[in-house]
């Protein structure tokens, strides 16, 4: 998760916030986007359970949902007609295990 922090993505730059759930080893996961003047958005860009899982991978899971309107203070960015979409998701996939699982679901 924490590897994610500060990735470009376009103009743009990946802000994660975690905080650890009641289950050890789940986090509920944000990634927001933060412009070139360093503003950060209002909203995260996905927002979801993230688990560690076993070391076999088995568990590891991202269970999370994507928000392409991404609004920041005078502007909104759509993620998908900037063609910036797909980028995330490869970014989001770095941090899963092989074997390990995406689930999403767009708003």
């Amino acid at each position: 998760m924490k590897s994610l922090e500060g990735k470009r993505l376009g103009v743009y730059t990946l802000e994660i916030r975690f905080k650890a759930m009641r289950i050890h080893g789940h986090f509920d996961l944000s990634v927001h986007l933060k412009n070139k003047n360093g503003t950060k958005s209002r909203g995260p860009c996905i927002r979801g359970l993230y688990s560690k899982g076993r070391n076999d991978a088995s568990y590891h899971f991202f269970d999370a949902q994507f928000f392409p309107l991404v609004h920041f203070e005078n502007s909104t960015v759509n993620l998908i007609d900037e063609n910036l979409a797909d980028g995330l998701f490869e970014l989001i996939g770095t941090i899963i295990r092989p074997g390990g699982q995406l689930y999403f679901l767009s708003k």
